[in-house]
């Protein structure tokens, strides 16, 4: 679910042991939390009123479940006024000392928080907490929906480590403030140039050329080997990524280069077994390119 941003957290005038923090809301709001968070942990995103910023869930189950981790309840005074069960005693927690609530159902909530913990990543919550004060116990779990593949993009930063960002116009001409890409002097993402030279040797604009290619996809004329090298060089660069944490630009090239040799090593281990070329001039082309102004002739 998409949480309430203004929501404000319960003024707790009941006893402690009818609520227990995983982690607890630092800040008034869940509003101010979710920027404190992306703000700390240098969080690019876009702040617009069609980005969400935050995910929720509540995590429960019936009376009938409860009961039977041994959960004590209690008429409530109220009565169903709806369904099959109309006229019987609405039921709510009877819990009088921290001792009345069952280590089942302590366990249950916790395996539950390390269960979205390994979901979600620890440093993306914003506030889990269990509630014994309502009808049955629940868990209010709130967090920063990250996606992990935008760390497979370079962007420019300061010497502090920040984002270095550019006025631009939008398609409805509003101004905006967005972040500048890093890429290199032929205007390519300086990541995958990384990955395609420790695996390769080559540049993007060099792999395309010994290819024989110009503006065509790099990609869709691989052959099978080369394109999973590529996207095992790739998914190890996120994933060393996501493990170190790189901060600016220098750190992320190393991660980059790391990624990048990921994938040579499995080229070499390819090449030695096959005893074939990893690597090939071969392209999807059915003409070639014969002078510099870029004309073709057919293959054929």
């Amino acid at each position: 679910m998409t949480a309430n941003f203004g929501w404000v957290p319960h003024n707790f005038s009941c006893h402690s042991y009818h609520y227990f923090s995983f982690v607890p809301l630092e800040k008034s709001t869940l509003k101010e939390q979710v920027y404190s968070n992306i703000n700390k942990n240098k969080i690019y995103y876009n702040d617009s009123k069609n980005v969400n910023l935050l995910n929720g869930a509540v995590v429960t189950s019936g009376k009938e479940f409860f009961q039977k981790l041994v959960m004590n309840f209690k008429p409530s005074g109220r009565k169903i006024e709806y369904r099959k069960n109309k006229g019987e005693d609405i039921l709510i927690l009877d819990i009088k000392d921290e001792k009345d609530i069952p280590e089942k159902v302590k366990t249950f909530f916790k395996d539950s928080y390390d269960f979205l913990e390994d979901l979600v990543g620890k440093e993306n919550i914003v506030y889990a907490e269990v509630h014994y004060d309502e009808d049955t116990p629940h868990m209010h779990f709130y967090f920063i929906p990250v996606v992990n593949e935008v760390k497979r993009k370079i962007f420019e930063t300061d010497s502090k480590g920040n984002l270095v960002k550019h006025e631009v116009i939008g398609k409805d001409g509003i101004k905006k403030l967005l972040p500048i890409q890093k890429k290199d002097a032929s205007g390519k993402n300086m990541l995958t140039n990384e990955i395609y030279k420790s695996l390769s040797g080559m540049k993007a604009n060099e792999y395309k050329s010994f290819k024989g290619i110009r503006k065509e996809s790099l990609r869709d004329n691989m052959t099978d080997i080369e394109f999973l090298l590529t996207d095992l060089g790739e998914i190890a660069t996120c994933d060393i990524a996501e493990s170190e944490r790189p901060q600016g630009f220098r750190e992320n090239m190393k991660v980059a280069r790391k990624g990048g040799q990921v994938a040579s090593d499995a080229r070499k281990s390819y090449e030695k077994a096959t005893k074939k070329k990893a690597i090939s001039n071969q392209n999807a082309l059915n003409y070639q390119y014969i002078d510099k102004n870029k004309q073709i002739e057919s293959k054929q």
